[in-house]
């Protein structure tokens, strides 16, 4: 994806970020995250881990604050209008057996399995 290149030709993305990464993987974060570890044992220093599950992270992400920060990273153009586009007056319908909810739209969180949800 193009945006992908941008970010990464500026270094716009946190190094340490492996996720959806070319040439990264897990296992890049994890040996990452070991080598740090190693490195403070072999220099007498303590080390803290938490691990945290972010798989909600992104569900209450405002699109206006996105929209603002992707324009923050020099997106613009048509870019941005079709990243507006996509995001913007989303609606959402909740199913629950034969009942169904009214029309919601939604103004925050980015599609669940959208190829842009690890971008955004």
């Amino acid at each position: 994806m193009h945006v992908y290149s941008y970010l990464e030709y500026h270094k716009l993305l946190i190094p340490n970020n492996s996720g959806f990464r070319e040439r990264h993987s897990t296992l890049t974060s994890l040996l990452g995250t070991c080598h740090s570890l190693y490195q403070a044992y072999d220099s007498n220093l303590s080390s803290r881990i938490v691990f945290l599950d972010i798989s909600k992270a992104f569900d209450p992400v405002d699109h206006t604050c996105l929209i603002f920060k992707l324009q923050q990273l020099e997106i613009v153009g048509s870019l941005l209008n079709l990243l507006s586009s996509y995001l913007f007056r989303r609606s959402q319908v909740v199913l629950l057996g034969r009942s169904r909810s009214d029309l919601k739209y939604t103004n925050c969180g980015v599609p669940q399995g959208s190829v842009l949800r690890p971008l955004c």
